[in-house]
């Protein structure tokens, strides 16, 4: 369905409404704020579960399908890293998009600890977890943390990886990394 579908069935549904008293007559730019309000809130319905299934994105088969189409997966750029709060945190920047976190990963390379193995690129999952817990994986003068997952955190736009500080997820000379979100909808206004 388009959006002119849906605005268009928007305005036959609004001059049925059953109202006693009158109602305001909209403009086209007051309809399509209206449906982006709506659209937004029934992605977040979906996506964190609290509708009338009570099922959450990836638990149920229909929330897969309808959010489906707002699935992206990028790979991410690194921010100056002016903020990491530690030498094992890494700062990469968020797309302009981006809505809801669904997965992320760093890209692992393994020939550095295997000189016979050739180049062997591969993806780790990074556990999403909240600013205290990340803080316990911070190397400091007094804490070496075994990092045996790396974990990751959101903060304003950009999200902030955590990983072992001996085995490091350099690959060419640089840290790499992959997300999945959920990006925002087309809007409706324009």
């Amino acid at each position: 369905m388009t959006h002119k579908d849906i605005y268009t069935k928007f305005m036959i549904e609004y001059d049925k409404a059953n109202v006693t008293s009158s109602y305001p007559s909209l403009t086209e730019y007051e309809v399509a704020t209206l449906l982006d309000k709506a659209y937004l809130a029934l992605i977040a319905q979906k996506f964190t579960g609290n509708n009338i299934r009570r099922s959450a994105f990836e638990g149920d088969a229909k929330v897969i399908s309808d959010l489906a189409p707002l699935v992206r997966h990028m790979d991410l750029n690194l921010s100056d890293n002016r903020h990491a709060p530690a030498i094992n945190v890494t700062q990469f920047e968020l797309p302009s998009d981006f809505m809801y976190y669904v997965s992320s990963a760093l890209n692992w390379n393994d020939s550095g600890n295997n000189p016979y193995d050739r180049h062997h690129d591969r993806l780790v999952p990074m556990k999403l977890v909240d600013h205290d817990t990340a803080r316990k994986f911070y190397c400091t003068p007094y804490n070496m943390p075994w990092v045996k997952i790396p974990v990751c955190y959101v903060e304003g736009d950009d999200i902030y990886a955590v990983y072992d500080p001996i085995n490091k997820p350099i690959v060419d000379g640089a840290l790499k990394a992959h997300l999945s979100y959920i990006g925002y909808p087309m809007s409706f206004v324009s």
